[in-house]
């Protein structure tokens, strides 16, 4: 691939990763889906992976539970394996207000991506969600957090 196709697989695959956070945001979650591939693992954690999109469906069925919510994405790093394989890192803010409550849900942490290039262009066939810190969510049983935290050293 010639530096001007790579860097145009560059923004698409960025382009794709913000468009999630409108979609999220937005509670489209027809859209959403639409982002993944049909046969796509979404790992959010402590052994929650959701494989397909009938699964990724029951996830992201979730985001009714909330009255807002605000993702922010950055630090985009993208690589690739070969011309239809891309691998990202992307660092998120997510802000969660849930519905008929005054809970309050933050999130900071890296989702590590697998990309695809498909007939339709570029799509998510693997995600993992980590985290660096949360606020005002329970942790899950038998864990000391809701989300699996990022591999640091020395902790």
């Amino acid at each position: 691939m010639t530096p001007t196709e790579r860097m145009a697989d560059v923004h698409e695959v960025t382009q794709l990763l913000y468009e999630y956070c409108v979609r999220v945001d937005a509670n489209r979650q027809p859209d959403v889906l639409d982002l993944f591939t049909e046969d796509a693992v979404f790992d959010h954690g402590h052994g929650r992976v959701y494989v397909g999109r009938s699964q990724l469906a029951e996830l992201f069925a979730a985001l009714n539970e909330n009255e807002a919510t605000s993702h922010h994405l950055s630090n985009v790093m993208v690589t690739f394996s070969d011309s239809n394989t891309a691998h990202s890192y992307s660092y998120v803010y997510a802000y969660h207000r849930r519905a008929g409550s005054d809970q309050e849900v933050h999130l900071w942490g890296r989702y590590a991506d697998t990309l695809v290039r498909t007939g339709n262009g570029w799509r998510i066939s693997h995600r993992r969600l980590l985290a660096a810190a949360e606020r005002g969510v329970d942790p899950d049983p038998g864990w000391t957090t809701h989300y699996q935290l990022i591999d640091r050293v020395g902790r």
